[in-house]
């Protein structure tokens, strides 16, 4: 089996709530709703993640405000 290595932003900007690392079973929707954004905003913010459809556990993603 092939493992993914974790998707890591070199950096959040500024004004943002922090970083999250993706764990089984996440997906931009049950983020976006545990922190209380917009999944279009998560997504946006997130340009490492080209597929947010596709999540792996380690990942990590800024979260806007």
């Amino acid at each position: 089996m092939i493992r993914q290595q974790a998707r890591i932003p070199r950096n959040c900007p500024q004004g943002f709530l922090g970083r999250y690392t993706v764990v089984p079973g996440d997906t931009f929707y049950t983020i976006a709703q545990m922190f209380r954004v917009r999944m279009e905003a998560l997504a946006v913010n997130n340009p490492h993640i080209p597929n947010p459809n596709l999540l792996f556990p380690g990942d990590i993603l800024c979260v806007p405000v």
